[in-house]
């Protein structure tokens, strides 16, 4: 490993690709641990601010041919950044924190721009660490309304177990739900172990 990138890349990963190129040394990018020519690890200490997902750029979704689009099964989409939970075994750099939404006017935007470039038979996946219907209601009342978007999610039982809650997604157009199993808490764990007596 030549380089980490720690904590967000947003910005961190621009420069050091700029960095590599020559533009800059690679003292100055922040965020990051590199081999110095003795092989010695470095660790810049300047570190970047988090970007607010509305001001991440948008998507370049002309990177490639618009033949791949056959073979892509999906396209991946995210509504929110982070999950309030603390489980242990999870790695995801966003745990213990509240949910970060971006626009749903952005979500809906980057869908038709992939949609335009590789066509509209793909399924949308939700990436969101723990997708929570009552947080994305917005997101699920415009779904709804354009009614022309397939889409799975993953999730935690607590957050989709109600009927309610099922409903709305399946307006939305969610077809597909995937639930960790693996939990802390105990209301999950007895919610799951009811689903599997039934």
């Amino acid at each position: 490993v030549d380089y980490v990138v720690r904590n967000a890349g947003e910005v961190a990963l621009p420069a050091l690709l700029g960095a590599i190129e020559g533009r800059y040394p690679i003292e100055q990018v922040g965020n990051i641990s590199y081999k110095d020519p003795d092989g010695d690890v470095i660790t810049n200490t300047q570190m970047y601010s988090e970007l607010a997902l509305s001001q991440i750029p948008f998507p370049e979704v002309d990177l490639f041919s618009e033949s791949v689009g056959g073979s892509l099964r999906y396209i991946r989409q995210v509504h929110s950044l982070g999950c309030r939970s603390k489980c242990a075994f999870c790695s995801i750099r966003t745990i213990g924190r509240d949910p970060q939404a971006s626009p749903v006017e952005r979500n809906i935007a980057e869908i038709d721009a992939y949609r335009g470039r590789y066509g509209e038979h793909h399924t949308i996946y939700w990436g969101d660490e723990t997708f929570d219907p009552k947080k994305s209601a917005s997101l699920l009342q415009a779904l709804e309304q354009r009614g022309d978007v397939i889409f799975d999610i993953q999730t935690r039982i607590g957050l989709s177990a109600d009927p309610e809650a099922l409903e709305k997604l399946y307006k939305g157009g969610c077809r597909w739900v995937e639930v960790g199993l693996e939990t802390e808490n105990p209301e999950d764990r007895r919610k799951q172990k009811g689903a599997m007596q039934d």
